[in-house]
């Protein structure tokens, strides 16, 4: 069957957005649980890191008197630091130190290295050297210099934070995992090496490791923002009830954590309890009355429960509140399209098109109110202009195609059906659309059926899909294949009547009158202005047939 009201289908769908947010790289959850990290130190930000360890502080000058010996590096190897060199690197380490402080970067390079020639041995000096090369954008010579600083010195880790940093930067995060695996083997209760960690796992799609790593924080420190990110995590796995159980812990802690109340609801309409999912809006727009989207979501979510009245007032507050909103226009249109105020809806949906935003979707809200209104010409004229503005929106032909078919225009009808497919081969709508259109002409019967199954291979529980698939097997002559697929689409779409007056066609046709009577009474019960079905109870009743 067809969508019975055409602008029930895919031109205009409010989907609920799962806002993925990690508050780890939004800098609030690194507030909390880092307070080794006053900076806020954000991932791929390391020219930020940088600025954390200024020269305010600069650190105590290490040489060494004795032999040592390093690996790799050209420079490396046993040398003897006597006094006189020892003084030498001091100086030069002092007036990298001074020219850093003040910005010429070359200069305290410079230094650095003669220091280093000095004095090989100091993790500080290679330290600054590699602090000094990030900043002059020299990553593969920084890194060099980092390595060596934590090879002669390992338990600094702050030689291993910035080079986990460094590593972050230019995305090899397999070398940055190590480097803080590194830290929390040293010291494992190193929140902020956590929390880094965390974000590897959450860049390289490790969500398991990620969750785990959370849940360490969660015991040594718990804050509504862990719980929150672990809550997104199961999302992402579609463990609903443990993303369920973590948002609420979040609110147990901060009872007033807008993002979790949202994130909460959006877990409720997942799991179709629309009700709470509404309650959960309700309570995040009390506490954020400014937040655009969530008037959208919270309209949505009324229209959904065929609240149209609540609706329409959710996107006139958005309207007070951003004027020039224009799915603001969009989604108020089409609460009035919901609540068959057409001539409102046209109303708005001009005012919308004044904004010159979204112009191919406001054409086609008004192009359905204009054919709801029987204004033929008009809705004809929107569609098309939908589909000028812009050549790729499927749904400007799809519904432009239906409205011909409306008008007994099959040929331009079947042409706009196409071309709908032909730019978007997974409209469902317009497959279940021109096939449905061919088994109630009762021709190209077989292209039908493909055509249907097309649709359902997209949305496979459509109880309208399925309905027109076994009225295509009843055109057909296949009427247990019919009756099997009417029954089913009963399963997922109980009130609809087109479904019971097919059920009733083929009770009927199988000599069943008073099945057959019966399913048409149901039709007449959900649509009583159908006279169609009401001549054939009538026809019924008249000859007494029944036993």
């Amino acid at each position: 069957m067809k969508k019975s009201k055409i602008y029930g289908g895919s031109i205009f769908v409010f989907k609920s957005i799962i806002t993925i947010i990690f508050l780890s790289t939004t800098g609030c959850l690194r507030e909390d649980i880092s307070p080794d990290n006053p900076a806020g130190i954000l991932k791929d930000k390391l020219a930020e890191f940088v600025q954390v360890f200024s020269l305010k502080k600069p650190p105590a000058y290490q040489g060494k008197t004795a032999l040592t010996e390093v690996s790799s590096d050209k420079r490396e190897g046993t040398k003897l630091f006597n006094k006189k060199a020892l003084s030498k690197a001091y100086a030069h380490y002092t007036m990298g130190l001074i020219y850093e402080e003040k910005g010429l970067l070359d200069e305290a390079i410079k230094e650095y290295n003669s220091a280093i020639e000095n004095d090989y041995t100091s993790s500080h000096i290679h330290y600054r050297l590699g602090i000094c090369l990030i900043r002059k954008g020299d990553i593969k010579k920084a890194k060099e210099e980092l390595k060596i600083a934590t090879r002669l010195t390992p338990e600094d880790l702050k030689s291993h934070f910035t080079l986990a940093f460094l590593f972050t930067s230019v995305k090899l995060f397999d070398e940055a995992e190590l480097e803080y695996k590194e830290i929390l083997r040293q010291e494992p209760s190193n929140l902020a090496a956590l929390n880094y960690l965390a974000e590897i796992y959450l860049v390289t799609d490790k969500i398991q490791e990620a969750i785990t790593t959370y849940e360490k924080i969660a015991q040594k420190k718990e804050s509504e923002f862990i719980h929150f990110n672990i809550g997104q995590l199961y999302f992402k796995l579609n463990k609903l009830d443990e993303a369920q159980s973590h948002f609420e812990k979040a609110l147990k802690i901060n009872p007033n954590y807008v993002n979790a109340i949202v994130n909460l609801g959006i877990i409720y309409e997942t799991k179709k309890d629309l009700e709470n999912a509404t309650k959960q809006y309700e309570k995040a727009i009390i506490l954020s009355p400014l937040d655009m989207r969530l008037y959208h979501e919270l309209a949505i979510l009324y229209n959904k429960q065929k609240r149209s009245n609540e609706a329409i007032a959710q996107y006139k507050r958005l309207l007070e509140l951003a004027p020039d909103e224009v799915d603001a226009y969009i989604g108020l249109g089409y609460a009035y399209i919901w609540d068959k105020k057409f001539e409102e809806a046209c109303k708005v949906l001009n005012k919308g098109i004044m904004l010159g935003k979204k112009l191919d979707q406001l054409y086609i809200l008004l192009g359905i109110s204009y054919s709801e209104e029987k204004k033929n010409k008009e809705a004809e004229d929107s569609f098309v202009r939908a589909g000028q503005l812009n050549l790729r929106n499927a749904d400007a032909f799809f519904y432009l195609g239906a409205h011909y078919e409306r008008l007994g225009k099959k040929e331009e009808s079947i042409l706009n059906l196409r071309k709908a497919i032909e730019i978007n081969p997974e409209h469902a709508d317009a497959y279940n659309y021109l096939g449905y259109m061919f088994t109630e002409e009762g021709i190209n019967l077989d292209e039908a059926i493909e055509l249907i199954n097309k649709a359902l291979k997209l949305e496979p529980q459509n109880g309208a899909f399925i309905d027109s698939l076994g009225w295509a097997f009843f055109k057909k002559g296949d009427i247990n294949k019919a009756q099997s697929h009417i029954e089913e689409a009963l399963r997922y779409l109980d009130s609809d009547p087109v479904i019971y007056d097919h059920l009733g066609d083929i009770y009927f046709k199988k000599g069943k009158l008073k099945e057959a009577k019966e399913a048409w009474e149901k039709s007449l019960k959900l649509d009583p202005t159908q006279e169609k079905v009401k001549q054939k109870v009538e026809s019924i009743n008249k000859e007494n047939v029944i036993q």
